[in-house]
């Protein structure tokens, strides 16, 4: 074991969060993220019986749903409805405005529900939406496998799993953490699967309580920021380009000052790991 190798890795952790912070408010301030997010905002946030209701009608027309919205948005966003394309149709709700009898605020109630015709973005053809690409592009250099013994280390137990059956438990995802328990999709290769290998570790080891309990002091989007921070250092101090990750970290209202926020909890999570790690990269080099 090379100790001097592994101390050289943890006096850069520091500036390593810094650096994926200045990184994230780069992102943020350019035209593609800020067109991105101007899109996002377009897509309604559907209940759960319209959830259901546009899955169902997906599924019999043969394709899965990812976005949807009525004519006009799509008509807002250069796309229309291709010739041909059968409506999917949700239940939008009938509003009537009254006024309270005690105090006389004007206030809507729901007086019924209509049927509303949208699509998916399968179904339009136009301007090409704007993407933001967060994988991590290239070779591991090893790094799987030293994740993988980690996993061993701790306990953790670590599988891959089809994209039907992470499909079925988390949708669109690459990987999911239940503290002791992790999934990770098995057609990721490279530097994106040791990403997500680094990032779900992450989950586990800092955002689950006894009794694999996810933690609620924090918000959703705070832990997201954590796990991605701490998945972007430990690439980084491996020798691999993370610079992708600041796009995922942006997507989740991240930015330095939050990552700052949250610098000692990122730090000792990644100097924990990276202690047990590096002289695998050592004994390769």
């Amino acid at each position: 074991m090379n100790d001097q190798h592994t101390d050289d890795a943890l006096k850069i952790v520091d500036g390593l969060i810094a650096l994926i912070g200045d990184q994230t408010d780069e992102v943020k301030a350019g035209a593609v993220f800020k067109r991105w997010l101007s899109v996002q905002k377009s897509f309604w946030k559907y209940s759960f019986s319209n959830a259901m209701l546009i899955a169902f009608q997906a599924k019999q027309k043969g394709f899965e749903a990812s976005q949807v919205a009525g004519f006009q948005t799509w008509k807002s966003l250069g796309r229309w409805p291709v010739k041909g394309a059968t409506a999917i149709w949700i239940l939008a709700p009938n509003f009537r405005k009254i006024e309270d009898r005690v105090t006389g605020e004007k206030k809507n109630i729901v007086t019924g529900f209509r049927s509303v015709p949208v699509f998916d973005v399968s179904q339009t053809t136009g301007e090409d939406l704007p993407v933001l690409d967060y994988r991590n592009h290239g070779d591991d250099m090893g790094l799987v496998t030293a994740l993988e013994g980690e996993y061993f280390m701790r306990g953790i137990d670590l599988a891959y799993i089809s994209e039907a059956e992470m499909s079925a438990t988390c949708a669109g995802a690459k990987g999911f953490s239940r503290g002791s328990e992790v999934r990770i999709l098995d057609t990721l290769t490279g530097a994106e699967k040791a990403g997500t290998l680094a990032h779900e570790l992450a989950h586990s080891i800092l955002h689950f309580k006894d009794g694999n309990v996810l933690d609620r002091d924090h918000s959703r989007s705070t832990l997201e920021i954590e796990a991605e921070a701490i998945s972007a250092v430990i690439l980084s101090a491996w020798g691999i380009d993370s610079s992708a990750s600041a796009f995922y970290l942006a997507a989740w209202q991240g930015d330095s000052a939050k990552i700052k926020e949250s610098m000692s909890r990122i730090a000792n999570t990644v100097k924990s790991v990276l202690s047990n790690i590096m002289h695998e990269k050592c004994e390769e080099e």
